[in-house]
Formats: structure tokens, sequence, C-alpha cells
């Protein structure tokens, strides 16, 4: 049943803005009742507008009272620290006060995202659920997908790449191999809240969007602090939306891993197989990846193509992250990528066992870069209908990265809930601990022309992401008929350009 309104409260005073937390809300989502104070250069004075996360979402809110204001081009909100208060003494009602505040002005654009950010400042994790979980769906009582698949997309602050996703799922869509995926994406920047912006590069697969979710940090520090990396109030957001949502299996991505159209279609295809071939995670190939890397170019490159990256390789050092591991070296030459993950695993902590020469040595990630986009005209739209699953039955891959991954949902939930999670700060050590001692295998799909630009550690690594997002969705707008600036000359697809359906034996 409805949870019950909180009582009108009267107008709040200079310096204070008051949030209430409800318990009980429809379908056993918790409610959070948020009063803010705005003003607007354009009217005279203040005024007071309302959320109840139970009944309406940010963007909602935030186009109401635009269409209210009519004029203008954003407002100002009154935001702060924040400070729990004791209870007022109504069952099921708590009340936190914003402390420190002062007027913050938002375009338009970024309030629905600010208003998470004030929504969540002072909550537990459990009543934050309600503001994190923006999912209409999960309100309303839509069905969830006992056997779907929840795709998850880590997001961070000033890369556009997840563009070129969204629209490999557009074609995947137009292939009609995403009956059973919903997409969420997790955000920790109110500058990431667009959904509008996901709905438009998205196409025709707009309907798979299952919203963004606001992954802010546990502290009860001030609104303004927003961190740029928040991967474990993210991975408890995905928990919570799988639990909810009933997903079968989990994947996750990186927003700067990318997939062509039949790879993806094939890695959200490919659960029940894995699980027939004891796969304890499946990861595509990635041009940079640990340990896909030699699989990649082994598919992908010319002999002497591979001859001139692994030759990179072999007069590399045992470098990673700013420390040598010469206990690694020499390198093994020529270049045998078993021997070195053999040795790695061996002799190097479990938390730095994805080091590669790929990742330590600039000079070998920007070749393998290099290698990868001159294949993109040709493999990037190709419909491979042959993806297949290679398993390490032999285990001589003890580690992969999680750059990209599918895993069963109730194994990736055990993993995340080990005691030794917290101490690792994200979820690639459990994961791969869970599948090491369950006796599972670690399994890759089979031509998957997956490119990962760069890793953070190399200094140009955004040049390397643009350079890279250009390519391929030149590449994709070839395929779809359109001009490469796109349809509208602003570097964007859509507006009527048609992808090639796939063949009918992929599909």
């Amino acid at each position: 049943s409805p949870r019950p309104r909180p009582r009108p409260r009267p107008p709040l005073r200079w310096g204070r803005a008051t949030l209430v937390v409800a318990a009980g809300a429809r379908c056993g989502v918790e409610g959070v009742f948020l009063e803010v104070r705005g003003r607007s250069p354009h009217i005279s004075g203040e005024f007071q507008f309302e959320w109840d996360t139970s009944r309406q979402t940010a963007e909602a809110v935030i186009h109401n009272l635009r269409g209210i204001l009519v004029v203008g081009d954003g407002l100002e909100v009154f935001a702060g620290a924040a400070m729990e208060m004791e209870p007022e003494g109504r069952p099921g009602v708590a009340q936190v006060e914003l402390q420190e505040a002062s007027w913050i002005w938002l375009p338009w654009a970024e309030a629905p995202g600010m208003l998470h950010i004030i929504g969540t400042s002072a909550l537990s994790p459990q009543e934050k659920l309600s503001v994190e979980l923006e999912h209409v769906p999960v309100k309303s009582g839509e069905a969830s997908l006992p056997s779907g698949v929840g795709l998850f997309v880590l997001q961070s602050f000033g890369r556009e790449l997840w563009r070129a996703l969204a629209s490999s799922l557009d074609n995947v869509w137009r292939a009609g191999l995403l009956s059973s995926v919903r997409l969420h994406a997790l955000v920790h920047n109110h500058k990431l809240w667009r959904p509008d912006a996901w709905r438009e590069a998205l196409g025709d697969a707009a309907p798979i969007f299952g919203g963004l979710h606001w992954c802010g940090t546990e502290s009860r520090a001030g609104v303004l602090a927003v961190p740029y990396n928040n991967y474990l109030p993210k991975v408890a957001t995905m928990v919570a939306l799988v639990k909810r949502m009933n997903y079968a299996f989990v994947a996750s991505f990186d927003d700067d891993v990318l997939l062509p159209a039949s790879a993806l279609g094939a890695l959200f295809a490919a659960g029940p197989k894995a699980e027939e071939l004891g796969c304890g995670v499946v990861v595509p190939l990635l041009q940079n990846g640990v340990p896909t890397v030699e699989l990649w170019a082994e598919t992908f490159l010319t002999l002497a193509e591979q001859n001139f990256l692994y030759k990179c390789f072999e007069d590399s050092t045992a470098t990673f992250l700013g420390r040598r591991y010469t206990e690694l070296e020499p390198m093994p030459r020529p270049w045998d990528g078993i021997e070195w993950y053999a040795r790695v695993a061996q002799k190097v902590d479990i938390a730095f066992q994805g080091m590669h020469p790929v990742r330590g040595n600039n000079t070998c990630m920007g070749a393998a870069l290099g290698l990868a986009l001159r294949k993109v005209p040709e493999q990037w739209t190709r419909w491979n209908p042959n993806h297949g699953l290679f398993v390490d039955v032999d285990r001589k891959y003890p580690y992969v990265l999680n750059n990209a991954f599918l895993m069963r949902a109730d194994r990736y939930i055990d993993a995340v809930s080990r005691e030794d999670f917290m101490g690792t700060g994200a979820d690639e050590v459990p994961v791969n601990r869970l599948v090491t001692e369950r006796g599972l295998h670690r399994c890759f799909l089979s031509g998957s022309f997956g490119i990962h630009p760069a890793y953070g550690t190399h200094p140009r690594n955004g040049d390397m992401e643009a350079v890279a997002l250009a390519e391929v969705l030149a590449a994709d707008q070839r395929a779809r008929g359109c001009p490469e600036d796109g349809p509208d000359g602003d570097g964007g697809g859509g507006g009527g350009c048609v992808a090639p359906a796939a063949p009918a034996a992929a599909a």
C-alpha cells in the first residue's frame, strides 16, 4: 500500500534545507521525500519544490519545474553538507538537515543529477536504494527478467566512448538479439545524468534502457564532494538491481570497452552454453586485454603483425604501476604468453596478476591500438555467425581483467560478498578467486573484435580514446549508409540511417 505522505512543513528557514525520509513505499521500495529550495533570476523571491522518489523520477520533477518557470537556462538550488537529526517522533520518519549550505547554479541538464546528490548525501545505504535505483519499472511492478541479462555500464566523467557501445547495441537490437537484455548505466557525477542522451544514442534499442542509477559515496560528506571513481558503490548498486530484477546473468562493462554488434549479441546469449561448459566467467577478446591480447592478435593479425607486437613485449621490462618485478625477468623470448601468465601466477600476489607488457609499456600499448585500428574497416561491421566459447580447460590463464565480462548473477553476488572484497577496491580479484576456488573455467568469446583503447596509466589515453571512438563510429556510419559526419552533420548516427540486418543464420 502507498506510504503516508509527510505532513506539510512550514517554509524553510534561511541557511537550511530539510530532507524527510519515510519508510514503506509501493512494491517494497523505500521512499524518500525531498524538499528543495530554489530560485531563478527570472522571478522574484524563492520557491520550494518537492521530489517523492516513490512516485516520480528526478527528470520528471525538473521537467515539470521547467514548464512552470518557462524561461531561463537553469535554476539555483540550496544545498550543503548533511547532518542527521533526531527523529521527529512520527513513525517511519527521520529528519536530516543540510548544514553549511549555499546556492548552486545548475543548467537544466545538470539539475536531475544534483537532486540525486542532495537526496543521497545523508542517507544510509538501505535508505539510498530508493534514490539510486531510479528505475520506473521496478516501482511500477513490471515483470522481472529471471532468464535475462542485466548489462551494467560503469560510466566515468569525461568519456564519450559509451556512444559506440550504444550504437552497437542498436545494431544488435535490429538483429533481434536483445529481447532478454536490459541496460543500466551507473554514474557518480551529476553532469553524467543524461538519460535522454542514452536513449538517443541507443536509437531503436532505447526500450532496453533500464535507466541511470546514482552511485555516490557512502560517506556523509558535503554534496559537492563528488569523487571521480566510485567503484564500490557501483558494485553495491549492481547487486541491488540484480536482486530486484531477478537477472540470471550479469554483464559488466567499463565505459571504454568497444565491441561490435555480433560480438555483443553472442556474449549476451552465451550464458546457458557457458553453464554447460563449466565457465565461471566469459570475457571478450580485447587487443590489450589480459590475458586476451595474444588470443586477439592470433585471431586478427597477420604473422608479421603478431611478430611486431610480440617483439615489443620481448624488449620490455616487467614494470607495472611504477614497480619493476625483476623476479619475472628476463621476458620470454620468443614471446610466449602462456609462459608469462604461469610465471606471474607463481611469483606475484593475485592483486597484481593483471600485469603484462601491453599494460606496463606505453609503446606496446600504443602499438596494439594502432594495429587494431587498421583492422576496424574490415572487422567492425562484419557479422560473425561463428562466435564460440574457448574454454580454458587446462587453466593456462589463471587471471582475467574486469574490463568486460559475463557471469552468472548469483556467483557474482557471492564474489562481491566475500570478506576479502572490500580490501581490493574492485570486483576483479574476488571474481578470479571465486572462479579458481570453485573449480570453474575462464572462458573467452572467440572471434570477438574488442577494442579497449588505452589504460589510464598512458599519458595520452584521452587522445587514444578519441581516435578509437572516431574510427568505429565512422565505420558504423558507412555500414548504415550515412555520411561519416552523421545525417545531421553532427558526427552522430540515427536520423533514418538504417544498419544492415544480420544474416539469417546469425539472427
